[in-house]
């Protein structure tokens, strides 16, 4: 406002100047020194200066409000986010290590007392204890095992290899079994196991072995009619090549050889009227791995 008053006293003044020719000096330097003195006054006007300072120190005030307002919401917003979301995690975890644990705990616990269970219902048996013997009346091998708690039947293997090639060969609830079907002179190997009532079988018993040998001859005697004298006969054995006839005054006593012969019968002569004799016969095999069987 003061500007304009300045600027139309101003105009007047000159226009005032330039009509009077003869304006006097002191009026044109009365006009310079106003022109310079008091427009620099009013162009620094304190009430202009201070409002606009105040606008300007309002402004940054303002601006420093709000950015210090907002670092401190923001700041804060952090803190609470972090403090907010540090407690979530750690109860987040423990709560899910603590589910885990227990569920683990009580599934292993179940897992575990379902195994336990499952092994108290299994029958454990025994391996058989397995001896070996040739039947004497037909050389054929025979086995015979202890019976074993818990068993209600047993498998006999066969091979002849110790240690590959075995075959089921019988089950069977008796404790015996003799290989009728193996032949003479042939080595085999033999091994059982028990089954118990569910099933479940042993472990194998040792591996035992034997050869077929020769079968005891089968002797009768008899007296011969027209002399009286003994007369011995036994049947046919299969791989026997002689025969070794035995002579006793007593069943229980020492035995002598009488004679040996390829046939398969034998007349004593020197026998004495009246007098009891006992005889008994051996069957000699032609292979020199078998044995010599004795008969009854």
């Amino acid at each position: 406002m003061k500007k304009r008053l300045f600027s139309a006293l101003l105009a007047m003044l000159m226009l005032t100047s330039t009509v009077t020719v003869g304006a006097s000096a002191e009026e044109t330097e009365w006009t310079a020194y106003y022109e310079t003195r008091v427009l620099a006054e009013e162009n620094s006007d304190p009430d202009e200066d201070e409002g606009s300072s105040e606008e300007s120190s309002d402004e940054s005030s303002d601006e420093s409000s709000e950015e210090s307002s907002e670092e401190s919401s923001e700041e804060s917003s952090e803190e609470s986010s972090e403090e907010s979301s540090e407690p979530s995690g750690e109860s987040s975890d423990e709560s899910s290590d603590e589910t885990s644990g227990e569920s683990s705990d009580e599934s292993s616990g179940e897992s575990s007392g379902g195994e336990s269970s499952d092994v108290e219902d299994v029958i454990v048996v025994e391996a058989p204890s397995v001896t070996v013997s040739n039947v004497q009346s037909t050389g054929k091998i025979k086995l015979t095992w202890n019976a074993v708690e818990g068993a209600k039947e047993y498998k006999v293997y066969r091979s002849e290899s110790k240690l590959s090639g075995f075959e089921l060969m019988k089950t069977t609830p008796n404790t015996n079994y003799t290989n009728t079907n193996a032949t003479l002179g042939k080595r085999y190997y033999y091994k059982v196991k028990a089954v118990a009532e569910d099933g479940t079988n042993s472990e194998f018993s040792a591996v035992v072995y034997a050869r077929v040998q020769t079968a005891a001859p089968k002797v009768s005697a008899s007296n011969v009619e027209k002399t009286g004298k003994i007369k011995i006969t036994w049947n046919k054995v299969e791989g026997a090549a002689k025969y070794r006839v035995y002579r006793s005054t007593k069943k229980n006593g020492t035995y002598t050889l009488m004679k040996t012969v390829e046939g398969t019968s034998y007349i004593n002569e020197s026998a004495k009227a009246g007098t009891a004799y006992y005889y008994k016969v051996k069957a000699v095999p032609a292979d020199s791995n078998l044995k010599e069987i004795m008969s009854t």
